[in-house]
């Protein structure tokens, strides 16, 4: 009986475990996945402002545009995989973006103050 419920307890971490993992690699979205283009990549821009919403993992709007996170995203000069932040409502943010397609904007590198 001892036997059964180790195997029960170590199947049920591991499933979650996996899960969880590929959660996390699901947060943020690969740049081509997006379909950017290096021709819309060329003219970056810096933006300032406070948050005013947020719209699921690593997405948020910002003076009536939505802003992405990808993958390729630093956030406080780490790579926004890695990266330990959270974003609010109200936060104030710098930030260098790129504008991909229908007012939306990749985030190369965020700064939250």
């Amino acid at each position: 009986m001892r036997y059964l419920m180790v195997m029960v307890a170590g199947i049920v971490f591991w499933g979650h475990y996996a899960l969880a993992a590929q959660e996390m690699r699901n947060v943020f979205p690969s740049l081509s996945s997006l379909g950017a283009t290096t021709a819309g990549l060329m003219s970056p821009e810096v933006v300032e402002g406070e948050i005013m919403a947020i719209r699921g993992a690593g997405t948020f709007v910002m003076r009536e545009k939505l802003y992405r996170i990808c993958r390729e995203t630093e956030v406080n000069g780490t790579p926004a995989p890695l990266a330990k932040f959270t974003l609010k409502k109200g936060t104030r943010v710098k930030a260098t973006v790129y504008r991909i397609r229908n007012k939306t904007y990749f985030v190369s590198e965020l700064e939250i103050r």
